[in-house]
C-alpha cells in the first residue's frame, strides 16, 4: 500500500497516532463520498483491522460506525 508522505508524517509524528489516523481515515472517506457522487459513481468502503491491540481494534469499530453513519446520512 503506497501512502503519501504527508499522512505517514502526520500519523507517525501525531501525539496519539491512533486518533490521527482515525481522523484522517474519516477525512478521506467524506472526500471519497462526496467525489463519487458528485460523479454519480457507485463506491463503498471496507473497514478491518490486522492488529492484536485492543486500542486498535476498538478505534476500526468505532471507524466503521462512523462510516456507516456517513452513508446512511448521504443515501
Amino acid at each position: 500500500m503506497d501512502v503519501p508522505r504527508w499522512l505517514e508524517n502526520s500519523i507517525r509524528y501525531a501525539d496519539d497516532p491512533i486518533a490521527e489516523s482515525y481522523r484522517q481515515a474519516v477525512s478521506i472517506a467524506e472526500d471519497l463520498i462526496d467525489f463519487c457522487e458528485h460523479l454519480g459513481m457507485p463506491y463503498g468502503f471496507n473497514v478491518e483491522s490486522v492488529s492484536i491491540r485492543k486500542a486498535e481494534i476498538e478505534a476500526s469499530i468505532e471507524l466503521a460506525a462512523t462510516v456507516a453513519m456517513l452513508l446512511c446520512g448521504r443515501r
